[in-house]
């Protein structure tokens, strides 16, 4: 079906702007995407192919009510208003994308790359987090998959889009998703999409960000030399199996095929590994066991990125060890770390320049909040923590206590417990 034609204007329902079509910017199954003039400001609109979707007149109310209630967060391309009816059919109006974010595919594909594992990381924490607000919204996804991410590859900064198929938890869009990333138990037909799903289906994104890889299709997957519909509804729904599945080999990554994941799983720790055998689970795939939250994710990530540190002989990105002795993951040579910080939730390598984060401190969604960082004394090799945070610390070692005032400074040993507000931390 043909589109809209540049040039083309149309009105606005809720706010009655004039929309006024610029250029075509895609095209996908449901519709096509327009660069449009919205009363001066530079938009985007979606404008749906009426052959192509079945229920118009659902996702004209669903998109009324979420425009009403607004987006959960501001990593949302969130729908802003809707046009009037052309040719049977209608649009939304969006937010553009920025230049510097690309689409999740062209790192897939390595067509682009982060400016650092650290920046993959945030990307991750950011994911889970946009998901923790959409369901803290009561919000279900129901279509979740590769193609609804835009990433900035320098931060980790994400924009999340096709919001149209969200709707309110218990409400079914009638849009079951993309297999590969659907839960089993929708391919089956068991189940209706909701949170739950959403969560298998947030775990196939996380495993492709981080390995590359696709968590179901190893050598099964590329043994055949056709994967038909069939095979998919096998292989997705009636019996998934985790590429590393513990106890079943059936479905093995294939060297030459899957290198990515030969060469990046073993990098990263244990407790990463534990959860995607979590998710990928063959009971929790279906529905018999709970695959993990969003906090749960997004804990494991911040542990992740804080232990993610500057290898002090090559000063290269590797990942400090659990027990203080470790190897580099680039030059190879061994490497200690002294002393942690012990908070509620995490354990922080000391090392120069590491932040102790609002997050670390309060279990808060605050990320990227620094109360305080390490500072290092070559000369007689010693490290401090400065506090950045607005709030006086209370140190105490032994009988002996002190107050660090903002931007003071308290030397590190082990032993030594910091207040800060109503927490307490520790160095060991």
């Amino acid at each position: 079906m043909a589109g809209l034609k540049n040039g083309t204007k149309i009105n606005t329902v809720i706010t009655g702007q004039e929309v006024e079509i610029l250029d075509l910017l895609g095209e996908g199954g449901q519709g096509f995407v327009y660069k449009v003039n919205c009363d001066g400001q530079v938009k985007a609109l979606k404008w749906y192919k009426p052959d192509a979707v079945k229920n118009l007149d659902w996702f004209e109310k669903n998109l009324t009510r979420n425009i009403q209630k607004g987006k959960p967060d501001d990593s949302f391309l969130w729908p802003e208003d809707i046009t009037e009816w052309k040719n049977g059919t209608f649009g939304y109006i969006m937010d553009i994308r920025p230049k510097e974010y690309v689409d999740f595919d062209r790192i897939l594909l390595c067509r682009a790359s982060f400016s650092s594992v650290n920046a993959e990381i945030t990307a991750a924490i950011n994911i889970v987090n946009s998901f923790r607000s959409l369901h803290g919204n009561g919000y279900n996804y129901q279509d979740l998959n590769n193609g609804n991410f835009f990433i900035n590859p320098q931060n980790g900064d994400i924009l999340i889009c096709d919001n149209d198929n969200v709707s309110e938890e218990g409400t079914n869009s009638g849009i079951a998703g993309k297999l590969g990333y659907m839960a089993p138990e929708i391919v089956c037909g068991k189940k209706a999409p909701d949170k739950m799903t959403d969560r298998f289906s947030l775990a196939v994104i996380l495993f492709l960000l981080m390995m590359r890889v696709h968590p179901l299709e190893g050598e099964r997957v590329v043994s055949k030399p056709a994967f038909t519909e069939q095979l998919q509804q096998i292989y997705f729904g009636e019996d998934p199996i985790f590429i590393l599945d513990k106890n079943d080999n059936s479905n093995r990554p294939v060297k030459g095929v899957h290198n990515n994941l030969f060469i990046r799983w073993p990098l990263y720790p244990s407790y990463i590994h534990d959860l995607f055998y979590r998710a990928f689970d063959k009971d929790a795939m279906q529905g018999k066991k709970g695959v993990p939250i969003e906090k749960e994710w997004y804990r494991v990530l911040v542990q992740l990125r804080t232990d993610l540190i500057k290898c002090p002989n090559c000063n290269n990105e590797t990942f400090a060890p659990a027990d203080g002795k470790g190897t580099c993951m680039c030059c190879r040579k061994p490497y200690q770390i002294g002393m942690y910080i012990r908070t509620g939730k995490y354990k922080i390598p000391v090392i120069k320049d590491q932040r102790l984060m609002h997050t670390h401190v309060f279990d808060s969604d605050e990320h990227n909040k620094a109360l305080g960082q390490v500072l290092y004394k070559s000369d007689v090799n010693k490290f401090g923590l400065g506090n950045l945070s607005d709030e006086k610390w209370i140190c105490t070692l032994g009988k002996y206590q002190k107050e660090i005032p903002k931007h003071g400074v308290i030397p590190l040993r082990p032993g030594l417990e910091i207040a800060i507000g109503c927490e307490k931390i520790t160095i060991i």
